[in-house]
């Protein structure tokens, strides 16, 4: 069982803006290798750092740059380029995730003589994200469908089937000792909140135990233990652990009476039910009691053709590859790896996700060797790509109608997601269009970038085994590519 501890340490909001240091200047003479070269030289990265770059001129097709081009390297989040790609090209910028809710049995009265039928299909939108953080708003909406069909009463159950995805919902090649964060939350082809609670921490009077709240409030999890309020404003200290196979939370800590709440989220274990037991609870709010419980149960494809659909959640493709990568969201990017591999290699497994990603690179012509794909996020540690199969897949989908759709998903130089406070000098914000990517000692930043000369440049770089700044030697490159 791992622990999740979280200190606040108040810094004058002046230290938090990062000073984005200005692109270096290109000494007379000096050739693009030379200068690209710079950043990525053992004196600047590090003896032990491994790297590689590649960038291509979008409007020659020609590879103006390359540097260690075919060492395979951990890409960190870059995978998601490849998830984000593949779920575009192989499944189009119409293509709907959805949530059902069916009936099996016969309404009459205001009540329906059966089960309600809840079917996930991995749909990882369903939170408050996209309603002003209202984690309940379209379990409240499709209790609303349930009700205009003459439903008031359930005598059945509510049953949930998540048999869409199969396999492990944890990659075994996560970090075992991070299953508390939002990161690493398990995978399901029935998501709420992000597969998480959201938990408030909200101080009383000095002496008395703080007030515990969680968003979706539920029943799923309990809590046990106690934060102690404290006088004074000192930071916050607050801890809290479960373990791996339960939703028993324990916490622990102190909040001081004159600070505001403290909020931070842990996983749930087993998504799925989580999410057909908070249904349950919103429906009984609105007026639509269960009366036998909730239970998981698996139907087949023709079984669930039989069943009357009754309510239902759609979300649209383009606005999921946006929160992938813009946002870096783990959950999202392995939720559209494993729709991947149940529509394209007959199972949404882990394994099923890769097989598909592969089949879209080798039906594409970009070049695999070294490319091993584990997971869709890129939390493993043991995946591998090398930066010229990045750059020639953003190559690829430069040339496609639907490429507005890819490069909009990427977050932009100085203005949005992970890049927001990044690259944010003349030369380089509004004009660089990547993903980032970061886990231990690993860095990557592979994208587009318009630069104010004219060019059009497709780039990847990837740094292993970094001791100092990743962003450091990464956000050099790109600033210097900038110039050029």
């Amino acid at each position: 069982m791992t622990r999740l501890l979280v200190r606040l340490t108040f810094v004058a909001t002046i230290l938090l803006v990062a000073v984005e240091p200005a692109a270096p200047a290109i000494a007379a003479g000096q050739t693009m290798e030379q200068a690209l070269g710079a950043p990525l030289a053992p004196s600047k990265a590090g003896k032990e750092t491994r790297s590689g770059a590649v960038v291509i001129d979008l409007d020659t097709g020609k590879t103006v740059y390359s540097h260690n081009a075919d060492t395979a390297l951990t890409p960190a989040s870059n995978m998601k380029l490849f998830t984000t790609a593949a779920a575009l090209c192989e499944l189009g910028e119409n293509f709907e995730l959805r949530t059902e809710i069916r009936t099996h049995g016969t309404i009459r009265g205001g009540e329906l003589d059966g089960d309600l039928v809840l079917v996930g299909f991995g749909d990882p939108n369903i939170s408050g994200r996209f309603h002003n953080g209202d984690a309940t708003f379209v379990l409240r909406e499709m209790a609303k469908e349930l009700r205009k069909k003459g439903i008031s009463k359930v005598r059945g159950k509510l049953l949930f089937d998540d048999s869409y995805f199969s396999g492990a919902s944890f990659h075994p090649d996560w970090p075992a000792d991070q299953y508390l964060k939002w990161y690493t939350a398990e995978v399901s082809a029935l998501c709420l909140n992000d597969n998480c609670l959201t938990i408030t921490v909200t101080p009383g009077k000095s002496g008395e135990a703080a007030r515990i709240a969680c968003v979706p409030e539920t029943r799923y999890a309990t809590f046990e233990g106690s934060v102690q309020t404290i006088s004074g404003r000192a930071d916050p200290l607050v801890g809290w652990t479960r373990p791996r196979d339960s939703n028993t939370l324990s916490l622990w800590g102190k909040v001081a009476n004159q600070r505001a709440a403290y909020q931070g989220e842990c996983t749930v274990h087993d998504p799925a039910a989580f999410f057909a037991k908070v249904l349950a609870e919103v429906l009984g709010k609105e007026g639509i009691a269960i009366n036998g419980g909730v239970e998981r149960k698996d139907f087949s494809a023709d079984e669930l053709n039989g069943f009357e659909l009754a309510a239902r959640h759609v979300s649209d493709l383009p606005a999921t590859l946006f929160v992938t990568n813009t946002d870096s969201q783990n959950l999202y990017a392995e939720c559209l790896f494993r729709i991947l591999g149940a529509r394209k290699a007959g199972e949404g497994s882990f394994t099923g996700g890769a097989k598909a990603v592969q089949a879209f690179l080798k039906n594409a012509s970009l070049p695999v060797d070294g490319l091993v794909i584990r997971d869709g996020s890129g939390l493993a540690d043991t995946n591998r790509v090398t930066t010229r199969t990045l750059a020639s897949l953003l190559q690829y989908m430069s040339k496609r109608k639907d490429f507005a759709v890819f490069k909009n998903s990427l977050a932009v130089a100085g203005s949005t997601g992970t890049l927001e406070r990044r690259l944010t000098g003349d030369l380089t914000n509004g004009r660089v269009f990547a993903k980032t990517g970061y886990i231990n000692k690993v860095g990557a930043l592979s994208g587009y970038i318009d630069t104010k000369a004219g060019k059009r440049y497709a780039f990847a770089v990837v740094v292993n085994d970094v001791r100092g700044s990743v962003r450091t030697i990464l956000d050099g490159f790109v600033n210097t590519l900038s110039k050029w």
